[in-house]
């Protein structure tokens, strides 16, 4: 079988289910596990990607205005590489390729016999459930359903564990975009309960919008994990002025210098296997002295603002 995956959270769980000796072809933000970034790239962005988060998004609105996609796919390399199977996504145009987009490459150059996948999870049911669908429709139906347990059992092993040791739950932010700030949507809200905290301004399948200096007068968060999602940790405490010029100075996580970074890129906003890490890094920063033997293991994912990881 050859597979094409157009999607970095597609490429990590069909690698976790042991398809990446079958991938021929991935997406130009594809780069977990080691040696897929060195596969074929289908795809680029149409416009010139700035620095900022700001910047960002004013280029991504001003191309979504237009009515335009914001990323291409490169028709010829495609039919070269005759996939059987395209794994996409039809959840956010700034994430990847649209859903009709790919198709339309997909059956003009390859034939209706190729098969297209849309991944689309939206809280963290779904993701695990995209697990299994990905080995059903890989053929190795097994392999899906025992990773989707392996993850769940998992992220509960992580939640009892803090639920053991009756530590109250942390009031928590989340943000995934500093300008415009917004909070951590989708699954984010369940992985900030699994790993021992309150999750604020978000619920399950929560879609991030903007946020107004009203909710942010509403809330007093104890901690603010910051995961801009495609930046990673150094891209992100580039903006770290920006973001605590827009926090307010009274909050607690403000006050007790309990602002962390970190690599949002990789961590929180990829719906893979992965999710796990990222609820583990959460109850890492929540209640280190669960982990006095551990801090080390994810010391180049985080940065404490304004002082050492620990």
């Amino acid at each position: 079988m050859r597979i094409v995956s157009l999607l970095p959270s597609a490429t990590e769980i069909i690698c976790a289910l042991g398809g990446q000796r079958n991938l021929v072809g991935v997406s130009h933000e594809c780069d977990h596990p080691a040696g897929v970034g060195e596969l074929p790239k289908l795809t680029r962005p149409r416009y010139r990607i700035p620095d900022s988060s700001a910047g960002i998004d004013g280029a991504v609105r001003s191309v979504l205005e237009s009515a335009l996609s914001i990323y291409e796919v490169d028709v010829e390399l495609l039919r070269e590489l005759q996939p059987d199977i395209v794994f996409t996504q039809d959840l956010c145009r700034v994430c990847a390729p649209s859903l009709d987009d790919v198709r339309q490459a997909v059956h003009a150059w390859c034939g209706q016999d190729t098969v297209v996948v849309s991944q689309s999870p939206q809280d963290l049911r779904e993701v695990l459930q995209s697990f299994h669908d990905a080995g059903s429709a890989l053929g190795i139906s097994a392999e899906g359903e025992r990773l989707k347990q392996q993850t769940a059992r998992a992220l509960l092993e992580l939640q009892m564990n803090w639920v053991r040791s009756e530590r109250p739950a942390v009031p928590v932010l989340t943000i995934e975009w500093i300008e415009p700030l917004m909070p951590g949507g989708l699954w984010m809200s369940e992985l900030i309960r699994q790993a021992g905290g309150d999750p604020l301004l978000t619920s399950p399948g929560q879609h991030s919008t903007p946020l107004s200096d009203e909710q942010l007068a509403s809330i007093s968060p104890e901690l603010v994990l910051v995961h801009p999602c495609g930046f990673d940790l150094t891209r992100g405490l580039r903006e770290a002025d920006i973001l605590m010029r827009r926090l307010p100075a009274d909050w607690p996580a403000v006050v007790n210098k309990r602002i962390w970074f970190t690599d949002g890129s990789h961590y929180f906003n990829r719906p893979g296997p992965r999710l796990y890490d990222s609820a583990w890094l959460l109850n890492l920063v929540l209640h280190p002295e669960l982990h006095d033997d551990q801090r080390a293991m994810f010391s180049k994912a985080l940065m404490k603002l304004g002082g050492l990881p620990w």
